[in-house]
């Protein structure tokens, strides 16, 4: 299962996803609509966080929640193995954000079509590199 979970095209692939769906809102909350359920669920998620590394997982948790504070964070339940995959998985959609030029740039404003589609280019082009 190696590489199958917690990757940067498999976070790049769902915020394209939501953007060609039509989205609309701040571009600073496209992140949160990724999240607007589980990332993965039950034995899954238990699975995936194993073969991520369980103390890899949690040191990146901790790291971050350090980094931008339990406000920002919230609670995470680090024996509860869903709420450990989603965390992990919006940690690293976090950072891949950051890669996306158009939406780092456009991130306090209101989506458009025109940007949206600028979006999708970019990440389209992130995923052949």
């Amino acid at each position: 299962m190696k590489n199958n979970y917690f990757t940067r095209r498999e976070a790049l692939e769902r915020i394209k996803e939501i953007l060609q769906k039509g989205y609309q809102g701040y571009y600073c909350n496209v992140i949160e609509e990724v999240f607007n359920y589980d990332y993965i669920i039950g034995h899954e998620a238990k699975e995936a966080i194993e073969d991520y590394g369980i103390y890899e997982a949690f040191d990146r948790i901790v790291k971050y929640k350090e980094e931008y504070g339990d406000d920002t964070v919230g609670e995470i339940d680090l024996f509860n193995p869903v709420d450990v995959a989603t965390m992990l998985f919006y940690i690293i959609c976090d950072n891949v954000v950051s890669d996306i030029e158009t939406l780092d740039s456009n991130y306090s404003e209101y989506s458009s079509e025109e940007v949206n589609r600028e979006i999708i280019a970019e990440i389209n082009k992130l995923l052949t590199d």
